[in-house]
């Protein structure tokens, strides 16, 4: 049932749809409102648009495939805590008044290695199993040795009152060099189906695609907003917008789930 293309057709709608109704549902519609609160609900939205492809696919999930899963599932809850503690900042603030006066919180900030220490074991984790097995001690290695630099930096060096350049460079540069490395795999591999119809091809074009622009705004970020405020406005929208295409591009991957079962994965192969 779920194989017929009208009926991937509905669920895709379906998917994209419903997350950005809720994400207006009783937003205001003055501009401000609509750049700065509603597009942002509207991104965190869009990480159930995967999931809800999955939940229709489930049954050809792989091991792998359940990993980015994880992934997904960390970041869309991480999001949730980050629009939770702004929502009591505004409308509750007296629960958390103590908290952020004795450790100085002026933002989410802080929340921002919740972020990094999903993304960078969970994605680390995942390319172990995409890859030779031959990378897999070196993948491993790099994967934990950033998660320590990171929180030693969070707690000692940046400090957790800014976002800070360090960590989230180093992640978008771990993820980058990962998912393109991935990509150059499979395209010097031989398979019976084009790549269109790899899940894994499209899983790591999205992370491709998604950090490869944010670093770019990590590195520019503060030069641009300095020289041109609203051009930096603007690119910040249009990282959202990327931001949703990359959740789309996990959407498409678990759609071509059903051909994972047919992929020989590289880390299946012992002997490499």
């Amino acid at each position: 049932m779920w194989d017929k293309p009208i009926v991937k057709i509905l669920l895709l709608v379906a998917a994209i749809v419903l997350p950005i109704y809720f994400a207006f549902y009783n937003c205001s519609q003055s501009k401000n409102d609509f750049l700065f609160i509603c597009l942002s609900k509207v991104v965190i939205a869009t990480w159930v648009y995967p999931l809800i492809i999955a939940f229709f696919f489930r049954q050809y999930l792989t091991n792998t495939l359940k990993i980015l899963i994880i992934f997904i599932v960390g970041i869309l809850l991480v999001n949730m805590m980050e629009q939770l503690f702004i929502w009591v900042s505004v409308n509750h603030f007296y629960l958390i008044e103590d908290f952020v006066k004795k450790f100085n919180i002026s933002d989410t900030s802080f929340l921002q290695i919740a972020y990094l220490l999903v993304s960078v074991p969970v994605l680390g984790i995942l390319y172990t199993k995409l890859l030779p097995p031959r990378f897999t001690v070196l993948i491993t290695a790099i994967w934990v040795s950033l998660a320590v630099a990171m929180v030693f930096n969070y707690l000692f060096i940046e400090g957790y009152q800014i976002l800070g350049f360090f960590n989230r460079t180093a992640d978008g540069l771990f993820c980058i060099c990962l998912s393109a490395f991935h990509l150059w795999y499979l395209f010097k591999t031989t398979f019976n189906f084009p790549l269109s119809k790899n899940p894994y091809f499209w899983i790591s074009f999205g992370i491709l695609f998604n950090y490869l622009v944010a670093l770019i705004l990590i590195i520019a970020g503060d030069f641009i907003r300095d020289m041109d405020y609203e051009l930096f406005i603007r690119l910040s929208i249009a990282k959202n917008g990327v931001d949703i295409l990359t959740n789309i591009f996990f959407a498409i991957g678990f759609w071509q789930a059903n051909y994972a079962a047919y992929l020989p994965l590289p880390s299946d192969n012992k002997i490499k």
